[in-house]
Parts: structure tokens; C-alpha cells; sequence
């Protein structure tokens, strides 16, 4: 890296414990990642061993009618999620948010950070952090000026293939997963900036390439040209660091469903934005601010020259209004509906538009944080030699036949 990185501000006590090697240098993600391994791989041995055949959940007809809600069948090694939320190696985003390191000048967690400990249940160091984006992540970046990042990502793959093809060790198969996924957290979030900045007419110059002193979220702002929208960024550093990993949602799963099969990364991603697409998930963010847009067109509530200022303010207050009526009306008047109330899609969605993003680029957008969480999951695939996800099928007379035998 040309120049010397920021330091890393903001640490909780908690983080400052000490990940050197023996020449004093910090572990770099590969050094952490590979520390992690044998005690998840004896772990895995154990399960697979001493509780093979044990019964963890009685599956019902619900369960298998209504998508697989509610049965913990698939393992997702980077976080658990129940009726209370989502927790990331045992913490809440809340916990999360105080423990790890932020970028300096910013109030908000590091995306980098969350990376950090998606990969290694560990809360990084400031110097793990800066190793960490310093090293690894420009290194990726110094190619976005080109108009073959496409072609990039393919060369790059197939650059692969012969070693792969040749055989490797089932053992560092997770080293190769890591190049790639580190790959494609550089590059994505350029990519999408440099489409964005192409369908809208933003210069393509110096003043918006990547800069090595700036972090994931800055530099996506400089693509975009929100270079100096401070809130900007430190909104795309919350966004992406709170929707890196859910669990298994419909994009996550997709991607791990591939990638199962040992897909190559980046038609994997691919996967995660077409499953994106459907209006019962991504593209819910997408059609909430249309919604509300609509509401506010209906309602009158079309605002005076005064009232520009206050735009922002007055559709956040339209959504705080219809969280409080809108979820007992769906109570009264959609059977089954067991939780009316608008999930985080529909407040983001509304900000990013707010800040001038238009509604049919938020799915882009929000992919540029679920393609980093989900590759950490993907290297840890490849560290724990998890299987090709194969589940049975059966049709409703075959249900039905079991239930009442």
C-alpha cells in the first residue's frame, strides 16, 4: 500500500488483547482465520461422532408447508438467529456497535471491523483493523477505474482453476475461498459504484477513485460522488455493517445453496442479487419507499417551498405515524399476520432515498453488504469441509400419509 493507513479509533477495552505473531507483527486474516480453525474442526468432529443420531427439533407440517419457518436445520456458522433476533458469534449488533473498533472520525462501527469478527469471533485490535483494510483490502481496488471489471472477476476465478483442477488439499481449499472472498468484498462495492456513477452521469475522475486512507464505505461514497456527505458515509458504514449477516434469508441461502456445490464466488453472488429481486424480500426496501411516496401523494402531503427543508423530517414522520396505527389495523384485518410492524428495510430504505439515492438502486446498494457477510461464511464451508446441501423432498399425499400413520 502506497503510504501510511489511519490509525483506528474508538476500541472497547474489551478489544485490547493482543494477536501477534512472533515477530511482533499483527495476525493478518489468514493468521486468524487459521488459529480458529482446529477448534472448530474438533468441534465439528465431536458433533458428528459423540451426537450424530441425536434429535435436536421435532419437525412439523408447519414447518415444512411454511418455507422451513422455524426448524434450525441449516448450520450457519457465523451467527444464530431466533424470534429474538440475530446474534453474530453469541453478541447482539447492539453489543456489537460499543465492542468494535471505528474508523477515525466516525461514530459508527467499522464494516471492516464487523468483517474482522464475522471471520474470527474475535474483537479485532485498531492494528488488526488497519492490517486488515491497509493490506488487504486496497490491494483490490486499484483496478476500478477500468471498464472490465467483469472481465476481471472472471480471469480471476479462472486463474483458479488449474490448481484446482490439478488437486489440492481439502485442507487449504479455505485459503483460496479467503483470496476470493476478500476479492470480492474490494471489488463489489466499486463495481456497483462505478454503475451507479454510469447511469447517472457523475465524472468519472481522479478526485472519485479509491483512495487507500479511506475505508470501504468512503470510497463507495467518492465513486457515487458523495465524497463529502459525511453523513452519507457514516450511514453506508451503519447499513453495511448491521446487514452483512442475518442468517439464512433468501439471499444468504441462495448464495449458500451454490456455493454448496462449490460455485465460483462470483456467480454466487449473482445468485444472492437475483433471489434480491423478489418483492418478498430485497426488493421490499424498494417498494416501501414507494409506498410511503404514494401515501404522501394521497394524504396531501406534497411539501411547500417552506417545507423542502423538512422534507426528510416529514417522511420520517409519516412512517412513525403508520408504526403506530397501521400495525393493529393489520391485526384486525389479515388472518395469521403474527408481527405487523415494519421491519428495517423500511426505514432504510426511506433514509437512502432521503439522501438521494433512487429507489431502484437500494437492492445494489444493500448486496454490497450481504456479498461481504456471505463470504465469510463461505470460507468457513470450505475450513469445516461442509457437504453439498442436498434436503429431502416429499409432496403433500406423502405429508399427509406420515401424519396420519
Amino acid at each position: 500500500m502506497n503510504g501510511s493507513s489511519p490509525s483506528i479509533n474508538g476500541s472497547h477495552p474489551a478489544a485490547n488483547h493482543t494477536n501477534e505473531k512472533p515477530n511482533g507483527k499483527p495476525m493478518t486474516i489468514f493468521d486468524a482465520v487459521a488459529a480458529r480453525i482446529p477448534s472448530r474442526a474438533a468441534l465439528a468432529v465431536k458433533l458428528m461422532t459423540k451426537y450424530r443420531d441425536s434429535p435436536i427439533h421435532e419437525v412439523t407440517v408447519e414447518n415444512v408447508m411454511n418455507g422451513m419457518r422455524g426448524l434450525p436445520c441449516i448450520l450457519w456458522e457465523i451467527s444464530e438467529s431466533s424470534a429474538t433476533g440475530v446474534r453474530h458469534h453469541g453478541k447482539t449488533l447492539t453489543e456489537l456497535e460499543e465492542l468494535l473498533p471505528k474508523w477515525p472520525g466516525s461514530t459508527v462501527m467499522s464494516p471492516e471491523a464487523m468483517l474482522w469478527f464475522l471471520y474470527t469471533a474475535e474483537i479485532p485490535t485498531p492494528s488488526e483493523v488497519q492490517a486488515f483494510s491497509g493490506r488487504h483490502l486496497p490491494s483490490c481496488r486499484n483496478t476500478f477505474g477500468s471498464p472490465n471489471l467483469l472481465r476481471q472477476f472472471a480471469e480471476r476465478y479462472l486463474a483458479r482453476v488449474p490448481t484446482l483442477a490439478n488437486g489440492i488439499s481439502k485442507d487449504e481449499l479455505w485459503k483460496y475461498a479467503l483470496e476470493d472472498a476478500l476479492d470480492v468484498t474490494g471489488r463489489f462495492p466499486m463495481l456497483v459504484g462505478s454503475i451507479y456513477a454510469k447511469a447517472y452521469g457523475i465524472a468519472q475522475n481522479t478526485a472519485f477513485l479509491p483512495s487507500s486512507d479511506a475505508d470501504l464505505a468512503h470510497n463507495f461514497a467518492r465513486q457515487i460522488g458523495k465524497d463529502n456527505d459525511a453523513d452519507f458515509v457514516e450511514f453506508t458504514r451503519l447499513c453495511w455493517s448491521f446487514y452483512m449477516d442475518h442468517g439464512t434469508s433468501v439471499s444468504s441461502h441462495a448464495m449458500r445453496l451454490v456455493s454448496s456445490a462449490w460455485t465460483e464466488p462470483y456467480t454466487t453472488i449473482a445468485t444472492g442479487l437475483i433471489g434480491g429481486t423478489g418483492p418478498l424480500h430485497a426488493k421490499a426496501i424498494a417498494d416501501s419507499v414507494k409506498f410511503n411516496l404514494n401515501v404522501l401523494s394521497t394524504l396531501g402531503a406534497d411539501p411547500s417551498k417552506e417545507e423542502i427543508l423538512a422534507y426528510v423530517h416529514s417522511l420520517l414522520s409519516l412512517i412513525r405515524n403508520m408504526n403506530d396505527n397501521v400495525p393493529e389495523l393489520l391485526r384486525e384485518r389479515v388472518r395469521g399476520m403474527k408481527n405487523p410492524h415494519p421491519n428495517g428495510d423500511a426505514l432504510n430504505g426511506c433514509i437512502l432515498y432521503a439522501y438521494g439515492l433512487p429507489s431502484d438502486y437500494l437492492l445494489s446498494f444493500f448486496a454490497c453488504s450481504r456479498a461481504m457477510g456471505f463470504m465469510t461464511q463461505c470460507v468457513w464451508d470450505r475450513a469445516l469441509g461442509l457437504p453439498m446441501e442436498r434436503p429431502l423432498s416429499l409432496t403433500m399425499d406423502e405429508l399427509l400419509a406420515k401424519v396420519q400413520s
